[in-house]
């Protein structure tokens, strides 16, 4: 036999609210997580960029295919929100020779 009494039927409630709000933390610790991931890759992507950068300035040119693959690097850093470099360092490397001198 079922017991369909309101106690029955306020401890059943109390006891899923009590699973809603353990999940609820979940989700929020999990988001915190993902949050910091995202973070330290868009970092990460920044610091790679800008050693690139570097590098290219350093050899004094840049061959044209990596050129376009920076340029496809950058673009998607910019479009995701990544703002810890600036567009000048896209134009430094695209501004190199492309075949050293």
């Amino acid at each position: 036999m079922i017991d369909l009494s309101p106690e029955t039927a306020k401890g059943e409630r109390d006891a899923i609210r009590k699973d809603v709000e353990a999940l609820k933390d979940d989700v929020t610790e999990i988001k915190q997580t993902v949050d910091k991931l995202a973070t330290s890759d868009m970092a990460n992507r920044m610091l790679k960029l800008a050693d690139k950068v570097q590098y290219y300035k350093h050899l004094g040119y840049c061959p044209i295919g990596m050129k376009a693959l920076l340029k496809t690097e950058f673009d998607r850093y910019f479009a995701e929100g990544g703002n810890h470099i600036t567009q000048e360092l896209l134009k430094e490397v695209l501004s190199l020779p492309n075949e050293k001198i």
